[in-house]
């Protein structure tokens, strides 16, 4: 496969992270790579059988205690990232019965809403890596 001039590459980072929560949270899911959430009620059950549960935190918690999905997203990225989220109207989607499809980003209004913005290409190259994040569970929503 080719590769561009100038894209990053390595291992999925911060951003890939946070537009897949962002995807998610679009599409009204939860991320299943992540641990699931056992009630105290659940707990006590399984401490019944004899069986202890270690316990794991997903996330950090609301006052009432459940589990909120929370990502980080590094300082140096914070730019590109909010820049995407701006972007959330600027999908380029296909309709029909009973569905919707969102095919990508509309790249003439994310390089508007870039310049505006006073980023440059290490924003836009972040926005690539991000929708295709993004579109991968959009996909997934598909299958």
């Amino acid at each position: 496969m080719g590769r561009v001039a100038g894209r990053r590459e390595g291992p999925p980072g911060k951003l890939s992270e946070a537009a897949r929560a962002w995807a998610l949270a679009c599409s009204g899911r939860e991320d299943e790579t992540r641990p699931a959430v056992i009630e105290d009620s659940q707990r006590a059950e399984f401490a019944e059988l004899g069986v202890t549960l270690p316990q794991v935190q997903v996330g950090p918690q609301e006052p009432e205690g459940r589990n909120i999905d929370a990502f980080e997203v590094w300082d140096i990225n914070w730019s590109s990232f909010t820049a995407f989220l701006a972007c959330e109207n600027q999908w380029r989607v296909a309709a029909g019965f009973g569905f919707v499809m969102r095919l990508g980003l509309e790249w003439n209004a994310v390089d508007i809403l870039l310049r505006r913005r006073g980023l440059g290409d290490r924003e836009f190259e972040d926005m690539l890596v991000m929708e295709r994040a993004a579109l991968d569970i959009f996909q997934e929503e598909r299958d």
